[in-house]
């Protein structure tokens, strides 16, 4: 919608002008409309909304909408019930008291080497991958010499095979970590 539209347009609003104005997309602005009632007229080309009454209905709609816990319900219950009491203060304690015990087992647990990043993970993954990708792309150059001349069909299937075994028992002898290391220098030029 343009900004410079005249504010009479907001009667008579397509899916998109909402959606743009209520910060969703439009298919949800469409789910909306289908499954939850949101009031819009079809004139054969589209939705078109009111907007002032499609901004009271949002409005109400989202205020029905239970998000969070209410800071202090128990959180293993799940859904909020209305006749649930709230968490005490020991319990709160308690609470926090386990998730600062979880936070340092993590820690610890990171300490020893039995946890990893994910930043860290990737980088692994991307080295192990580099190094698989740079011996595959150098098997023809490899084959090429071997390969040149020979007319048997036996031979050439036999050099094939034999190659991509010792490429394969070589793929599998891949350290990831050693060669994420190798190629982290590489990395950090570019």
């Amino acid at each position: 919608m343009a900004k410079d539209e005249n504010p009479k347009s907001y009667a008579a609003m397509s899916v998109s002008d909402v959606a743009e104005l209520l910060g969703l997309t439009d298919r949800q602005v469409r789910n909306l409309i289908n499954d939850k009632g949101l009031p819009a007229t079809n004139d054969g080309r589209g939705f078109v909304l009111d907007w002032p009454t499609t901004l009271e209905w949002y409005a109400g709609y989202r205020s029905t909408q239970k998000c969070g816990n209410g800071g202090n319900r128990r959180p293993e219950t799940g859904q909020n019930d209305e006749d649930e009491q709230p968490e005490t203060f020991n319990e709160a304690i308690l609470r926090k008291t386990r998730a600062e015990a979880d936070l340092k087992e993590l820690q610890l647990a990171r300490e020893r080497g039995e946890v990893a990043a994910i930043a860290d993970v990737e980088r692994v993954l991307t080295g192990a991958n580099k190094a698989i990708q740079t011996r595959i792309l150098a098997l023809p150059a490899s084959l090429s010499t071997q390969l040149l001349g020979i007319d048997d069909r036996n031979r050439i299937f036999t050099i094939l095979d034999r190659s991509m075994r010792e490429l394969l028992t070589n793929l599998a002898r891949i350290n990831a970590i050693q060669e994420a290391r190798a190629i982290e220098p590489e990395s950090e030029d570019e």
